[in-house]
């Protein structure tokens, strides 16, 4: 019975002699280089490396409003819409402001989590994104990655748009 169990074991493996955690440790890490390249990419300025991340031009880009932020535009534009979605608002559009830019942009990344089978996976943060060391937005950040021929690639991004600390 104990052979069974351990030949049933050995075939359900990702391959031989390894677990289903291993694998998932692999990814994470391959998933924590994709988060270290995108900061990266924004901080050098790189567009063709960060637009490199991602599954596909028309990959979801797509901010949402706090509480705060959304009834302050309220005050300015009554129609505003908390999650308003434009076509035009893109990552290559994002990476252009950046690299258009005199400004230093940074954007930190803390309390990464990782969900992931080693095919697809979802990544939170928090995140300050900032210019010239001041930040002009902090939130959670959500990313939705799938595992191609050529690696971890982005196929959706959503965040919130908060209002920033004023000690920042």
């Amino acid at each position: 019975m104990y052979r069974y169990l351990l030949a049933a074991a050995l075939v359900a493996s990702p391959f031989p002699g390894a677990s289903a955690m291993d694998t998932d440790d692999a990814a994470e890490k391959e998933i924590l280089a994709v988060v270290d390249a995108f900061k990266h990419a924004i901080i050098e300025k790189d567009k063709p490396a960060f637009l490199d991340l991602f599954l596909h031009d028309r990959a979801t880009w797509q901010p949402v409003m706090s509480d705060e932020r959304h009834a302050r535009a309220k005050l300015i534009e009554p129609a505003a819409a908390r999650a308003a979605y434009s076509p035009e608002e893109t990552p290559e559009k994002f990476i252009d402001g950046i690299v258009n830019s005199a400004a230093g942009i940074e954007e930190t990344f803390e309390d990464v989590q990782i969900d992931t089978d080693g095919s697809a996976a979802s990544v939170a943060f928090d995140f300050k994104f900032l210019r010239n060391g001041k930040a002009l937005n902090v939130g959670r950040e959500y990313w939705l990655m799938v595992k191609t021929d050529t690696g971890w690639k982005i196929a959706s991004v959503v965040w919130s748009r908060n209002t920033p600390p004023t000690s920042d």
